[in-house]
């Protein structure tokens, strides 16, 4: 992926292309890959200059979704309690709604 955008790729952008061929690999069944897309993508939130705890909430319920589909509740609802954790130090009333 880093091949594709340059060593000198934002944050933001290298966390979309996580997002993208982890939603390809998820939509074709290939789990395991999506899974390291998507864990990448988490990764990635800790560098975004803003948003961090927004985006890690939503690569977190995403995670979360993969582990249910992957016939794993015990991680899915890790990956739920931590994003409820989370926002609970955001202020914003579109991402409860979510």
């Amino acid at each position: 992926i880093a091949k594709v955008l340059g060593t000198s790729a934002r944050p933001e952008n290298l966390m979309r292309l996580e997002l993208a061929y982890g939603s390809t690999y998820h939509a074709s069944s290939k789990f395991e890959l999506a899974l390291r897309h998507y864990l990448t993508a988490l990764q990635l939130c800790d560098s975004l200059p803003q948003l961090r705890l927004v985006s890690k909430i939503r690569r977190l319920d995403t995670l979360a979704g993969l582990y249910l589909t992957m016939q794993n509740p015990e991680k899915s609802l890790m990956m739920t309690d931590e994003a409820l954790g989370l926002s609970a130090q955001v202020d914003s009333p579109r991402l409860i709604a979510s």
